[in-house]
């Protein structure tokens, strides 16, 4: 911001010295709130910009800028936790008015938390239809297998007769899941051999 917008005791977004400043951050339009820190500006003293932060105000490291020069800062504060945190930032790294910024981001988080809500309410609905579809298939099977076992005599078991599923893709491309049962040759000659006996007994 420019010095004379800058305002003592108001709280700005500032992107913290010790952090990188890229073009995005700086654009009150596209900063994101995790990229700043609400810091209030302590006065309008030019400093000789450093790297540098202290929970002391008056800290040897702040150093008034002498007249003229090009590389200041501006000793804002902020709090981290309980402590006031002091540091010198740049003009071009205060922002905006916090102010101004929120109801941008307070938008922005709603909505994020609406897409978070339906997300998850599809995954949900995916894995109920997954659930449902697996408890369908056990049941499939189950009454396949006590059949086969009734229709053989007690002899088709899991080492024997056994379940799968593959994906198929259909005349127009699309692929679809189809269950398959697979037979041991032993145990298909024997369904044979009962398919023809009951044929023989209708005639």
């Amino acid at each position: 911001m420019k010095f004379n917008e800058l305002q003592v005791g108001v709280e700005y977004a500032v992107i913290p010295s010790w952090q990188y400043s890229s073009r995005d951050k700086k654009d009150p339009q596209r900063v994101h709130k995790a990229d700043v820190e609400k810091a209030t500006l302590v006065n309008l003293t030019k400093y000789e910009y450093k790297v540098y932060r202290s929970d002391i105000q008056n800290h040897p490291e702040f150093v008034k800028a002498p007249q003229g020069s090009r590389s200041v800062g501006y000793l804002v504060t902020a709090k981290n936790g309980t402590q006031d945190v002091y540091w010198l930032a740049r003009p071009q790294d205060i922002v905006e008015c916090w102010s101004v910024l929120e109801p941008r981001w307070a938008e922005e988080e709603r909505k994020q938390n609406e897409e978070r809500e339906q997300a998850k309410r599809e995954q949900e609905q995916r894995d109920l239809e997954r659930k449902m579809i697996q408890e369908q298939r056990a049941r499939l099977e189950k009454s396949v297998l006590d059949s086969f076992q009734s229709i053989l005599g007690g002899r088709g078991n899991s080492n024997n007769l056994k379940f799968d599923t593959r994906s198929i893709r259909d005349q127009q491309g699309n692929y679809k899941e189809i269950n398959i049962v697979q037979l041991d040759i032993e145990l298909a000659q024997i369904l044979i051999e009962k398919v023809l006996e009951a044929r023989e007994v209708m005639g």
